[in-house]
């Protein structure tokens, strides 16, 4: 039996603090679709396409690791149970969930053997370099008294494409073809193992065993490994990503993919949310926010009246004094902070008077009826038959009033020359992502949003700046100025 302590810290970040575990942080909020064209779509990828997932509904999710030691930072977790099983102390012997979903054919073959409770994610890539990479962990409950035997969990990235053979896995063994799994990845024979079972038992440099650990339930996995392949660049690969149990669907498996694979940098925390400001009476008004965040692990809302809070949900608040505030979200990762702020004008009717005391006098005096006649002027106007030319110019963008109109994905900002802040307002309800270049070509400050956004540009020296926009698989480019 496996025993831990469940211990808690005070975490400080930024300028709050927060109570923190040592827990991996697992969050199933978001749909493959988001997570592979959020992670991996540009840098070294032209594009990604047909993305799907095959599994149970609980068995992908976003992890951040960043109290752990996996050493993966952020990903993309897919396990053959449920995910909301391994981001606690490891303290049973023994645990899994058989969601009853089928294996996988191409497992099957690679370990033959009958594989269950597969999690597939497959997509389509054309890169623009000429090798890609995946850096991942592997992890298991059925580690390590199941090592050398029948219950051997595996983990593969298939890879098909121009130049490739076939499809081909490319997560082995490094310096082998072996593909990652419990009998080829360990410290040794488990107890329920036998030897005639055992694939490689001298790879205990790849192997970490977590039994007694406080982050995750896993009784153990690797060490961060990579895979690589060769590839031509403007060409389609498809890639398949799976693990499952083998054997039978009892105990589970699950690897974590870091989302700084296909030269990806750091993964950016995305700080959006909405309002809505209601029941408006004499002495209050409500204000109720709708957080939009992506791939965030802590939350710290400033309503700009004193009041805070580090839930990723709060309740609403209440304003009790007029005034315009600035409602500020910030939110972070593994590896970095973002903020948003948006503006919110209070305003409260306090003027109360009591209806029982209200006194209005009638005024009962008569006015005189003015009967006086006023003539009609009949006098013709000359009308003016002179013909006057149409003025058929196109009228150029409105730059005098510093507001720009950018219509192939429907962006207006303004104002332009600007200083302290760049104001941005979206009629696609898609994420628009924009970033600043200042003369040089250097990235100077860069955003994700829906809808509308304010940057905060207080820092910038002044001069001129190129601000790109992509949204809906359009780029388009425009020169803006800070005064």
């Amino acid at each position: 039996m496996k025993t831990a302590r469940l211990g808690f810290l005070l975490f400080f970040l930024t300028s709050f603090s927060q109570a923190l575990n040592a827990q991996l942080f697992i969050d199933g909020g978001y749909t493959a679709q988001q997570m592979v064209h959020d992670f991996f779509d540009g840098h070294c990828i032209k594009s990604i396409s047909n993305v799907q997932f095959h599994g149970d509904s609980a068995a992908m999710a976003f992890f951040d690791d960043s109290t752990t030691t996996l050493g993966l930072g952020g990903g993309i977790f897919l396990c053959s149970g449920n995910i909301n099983a391994w981001n606690m102390p490891n303290q049973m012997g023994s645990n899994g969930l058989d969601n009853g979903t089928a294996g996988d054919v191409d497992l099957n073959t690679l370990t033959q053997s009958t594989t269950h409770n597969a999690a597939v994610l497959e997509f389509d890539l054309v890169p623009d370099t000429t090798v890609i990479d995946f850096k991942y962990v592997f992890a298991s409950e059925e580690y390590p008294e199941y090592v050398c035997s029948g219950y051997n969990d595996v983990f593969a990235f298939f890879i098909s494409g121009p130049g490739i053979a076939g499809t081909k896995n490319i997560a082995t063994i490094p310096g082998s073809n072996l593909p990652v799994s419990i009998n080829s990845v360990n410290a040794g024979q488990g107890i329920y193992g036998s030897p005639s079972l055992c694939v490689d038992t001298t790879n205990g440099n790849l192997y970490v065993n977590n039994v007694g650990g406080l982050f995750t339930e896993f009784d153990g996995f690797t060490v961060p490994l990579r895979c690589f392949a060769q590839v031509i660049p403007d060409s389609t690969y498809h890639i398949k990503i799976a693990v499952a149990d083998c054997t039978d669907g009892v105990f589970d498996s699950g690897v974590f993919l870091s989302a700084e694979s296909l030269c990806n940098d750091s993964l950016m925390p995305m700080a959006m949310f909405t309002y809505n400001l209601s029941n408006k009476n004499n002495t209050t008004q409500t204000l109720t926010v709708s957080n939009l965040s992506r791939y965030a692990r802590y939350y710290f809302w400033d309503f700009g009246d004193g009041t805070t809070s580090t839930f990723k949900n709060p309740q609403p608040h209440t304003y009790t004094t007029a005034g315009n505030y600035n409602v500020t979200l910030s939110v972070s990762n593994y590896c970095c902070t973002q903020q948003r702020a948006m503006p919110v004008s209070i305003v409260l009717d306090t003027t109360t008077i009591p209806l029982d005391t209200l006194e209005v006098p009638v005024d009962t005096t008569q006015l005189p009826i003015d009967t006086t006649t006023i003539p009609i002027d009949t006098t013709q106007l000359p009308i003016d038959t002179t013909s006057h030319p149409i003025d058929t110019t196109e009228n150029p963008v409105d730059t005098l009033n510093g507001v720009f109109h950018i219509e192939e994905i429907g962006l207006r900002l303004s104002p332009n020359p600007f200083s302290g802040s760049l104001y941005l307002e979206a009629q696609t309800t898609e994420m628009l992502s924009v970033e600043i270049y200042d003369a040089l070509g250097h990235l100077v400050l860069q955003d994700h949003f829906i809808k509308k956004t304010t940057m905060n540009t207080a820092t910038l020296p002044k001069g001129v700046y190129l601000l790109k926009a992509r949204a809906k698989g359009q780029t388009l480019i425009r020169r803006i100025i800070k005064n």
